[in-house]
């Protein structure tokens, strides 16, 4: 038949006589290309594989394009992470409704503590206690200190330490202050233990004055003695104050500089 004929001329045109692919005889049969085909072919091999190449660089080109943008931005996420933890919180500042703990360094919003009140009049230290002598002189006792005796001209007051105050006066006798003094030194240098320390004129309120320091033994103790004395109108008077020699010191020197500041004539 002319449909039959056809086909048989076809297949001989096309492939071999060898035998095709079977299961017994894997042999794949070999394509037969005609011959304008095959000089085309020839010709031109390159222009028919250039697009499947031009596609695989282009489809290289954008994963790898792509893979940078990913690995950009995921650096720049990573460290935007870091610097959120490794970020320090500010600390915050007390206001002005919140004043800051003391003892926590957190601001709390308690109450202030409540001030301790002041000390009543029967707590708190007793005022100085004035004391007087003949002749019109007085000063002032620091607490702790007491009136003992008064003996003639002369008045006494004993403080702690074995402190002893002396307050008098007489009459002047129209010589020199201080030339007295001197010859009451010289005298006293007999004395067991007499030691000078100062013996010097002064000038106490516009009066003449002398200053007259030393130390002796009393009863085989060591005892320093600070005398002011002082010529006001026609009275000589005087402040004294006599402790032990171990124990003055400069509290010492400013309770006999208080005795004298506070002394008044009436």
């Amino acid at each position: 038949m002319p449909d039959t004929k056809f086909r048989a001329d076809l297949k001989n045109a096309f492939f071999r006589t060898t035998p095709m692919f079977s299961i017994t005889n894997p042999v794949r049969p070999e394509l037969e290309i005609p011959k304008r085909i095959a000089k085309r072919l020839e010709e031109r091999p390159q222009k028919i594989f250039r697009p499947r190449l031009v596609l695989a660089i282009g489809m290289a080109f954008s994963v790898l394009l792509v893979g940078t943008v990913v690995a950009i931005q995921y650096s720049r996420t990573g460290a935007q992470q870091v610097a959120d933890v490794t970020r320090v919180p500010p600390t915050a500042q007390p206001t002005a409704e919140q004043p800051a703990d003391n003892n926590s360094g957190r601001a709390t919003g308690g109450p202030s503590p409540v001030p301790q009140s002041a000390p009543t009049a029967s707590e708190a230290s007793p005022p100085p206690m004035p004391i007087a002598a003949p002749l019109g002189l007085s000063t002032l006792l620091p607490p702790g200190w007491t009136a003992t005796t008064q003996t003639g001209a002369v008045t006494e007051a004993r403080g702690p330490g074995e402190a002893i105050l002396r307050l008098g006066g007489g009459q002047a006798t129209g010589s020199d202050l201080l030339a007295d003094r001197q010859a009451a030194d010289a005298a006293a240098a007999n004395r067991p233990g007499y030691t000078r320390i100062l013996l010097a004129a002064q000038t106490f309120r516009s009066h003449p004055a002398v200053l007259w320091d030393f130390q002796d033994l009393r009863l085989d103790v060591s005892r320093r003695t600070r005398i002011l004395y002082w010529q006001q109108n026609s009275t000589v008077y005087y402040v004294s104050l006599s402790a032990p020699s171990r124990t003055w010191d400069v509290t010492t020197d400013r309770l006999f500089d208080g005795f004298v500041n506070s002394a008044t004539v009436s």
